[in-house]
């Protein structure tokens, strides 16, 4: 999940990075076929491939 925070939202990791590249919105995880694919479960802006 995108984040300007030093904390992850999602799980609290401090382990972050500021390289990515690629991103998806998702609105309304369960009803998203992506989001299912890619194991996203809550509502946000994720990044695709992290480096």
């Amino acid at each position: 999940m995108l984040t300007s925070s030093r904390t992850c939202p999602n799980d609290g990791s401090k382990n972050l990075s500021e390289q990515w590249s690629g991103l998806i919105v998702v609105l309304e995880p369960a009803k998203s076929k992506v989001a299912r694919t890619l194991g996203i479960l809550a509502p946000g802006r994720y990044a695709l491939n992290v480096g």
